[in-house]
């Protein structure tokens, strides 16, 4: 698909359950349960528990990190508030700091029932497999998507 999609998004509070809908059906095999796919979406501007703004497309750029390498003095900055956006800052950088900072993200979103847990650790698992919280995201991820 070369152009997005147009989506009308109703009036009213968002809704409290994933609505999937297939725009377009590719040729492609089709998805299998435990697979992996890459997707693209189009979401909306949505306000969270805790005056945070998120954009459905800001978690794309947490795929590849940019050149920054943040300190562990960076990221005992950011502890001590301990925000989601300021993890995600720190994640979006390279290094051990970086793979901390992305992890507590996901945890902190998940602790506070964040929509964005469950993408923030897949994301976590996909730039760091064998990182040194994989092993506890997967758990996470798992009991996540189980509820």
């Amino acid at each position: 698909m070369t152009t997005k999609p147009e989506i009308e998004f109703p009036d009213g509070p968002a809704p409290t359950e994933l609505v999937i809908k297939d725009l377009v059906v590719g040729d492609g095999p089709e998805a299998e349960s435990g697979g992996t796919v890459e997707v693209h979406y189009q979401g909306k501007l949505t306000t969270l528990h805790d005056h945070e703004q998120w954009a459905s497309d800001d978690l794309s750029t947490l795929a590849t990190p940019n050149a920054t390498t943040p300190s562990e003095a960076d990221y005992e900055a950011v502890a001590q508030h301990e925000t989601i956006h300021g993890y995600l800052e720190l994640a979006h950088g390279q290094g051990r700091w970086a793979e901390v900072a992305f992890y507590a993200a996901a945890r902190l979103a998940a602790d506070q029932h964040d929509v964005r847990a469950s993408a923030l650790l897949e994301l976590y698992l996909r730039r760091f497999p064998s990182g040194a919280n994989a092993t506890d995201a997967r758990q996470l991820l798992t009991r996540l998507k189980g509820e």
